[in-house]
């Protein structure tokens, strides 16, 4: 259980990437203006870093989303990190839970 949480959640960091990139490549494409402040050309390992501080929530702030698409990218990817970690929490103590009562009423037979 714990193997399938941690893929979930570096699954779901790894889908927002490709997600970024093409808000990044969009912007550029209808306004001329990147949608990350980066310090320089977005390359797709900044996206990387980007997507997993996001994912964590810890947002150093060093690469920052400056449009709407690309901050609203940023509070999806936010939300989520935070929902797969109380989910992965919720299933290991509903099953700790459930072993423990299976194991009590075992023992009270």
């Amino acid at each position: 259980m714990l193997f399938a949480g941690t893929s979930l959640y570096v699954l779901a960091g790894d889908l927002f990437v490709p997600a970024g990139m093409l808000v990044n490549l969009l912007s550029v494409q209808l306004t001329g203006a990147a949608a990350y402040a980066t310090g320089g050309p977005v390359q797709w390992q900044d996206m990387v870093y980007f997507s997993f501080t996001t994912l964590t929530t810890l947002g150093y702030g060093d690469v920052t989303p400056i449009n709407s698409a690309s901050q609203s990218l940023a509070v999806a990817e936010a939300l989520l990190g935070v929902l797969i970690v109380a989910l992965i929490i919720g299933r290991l103590v509903g099953a700790a839970t459930g072993e423990h009562r299976r194991r009590r009423q075992e023992h009270d037979s």
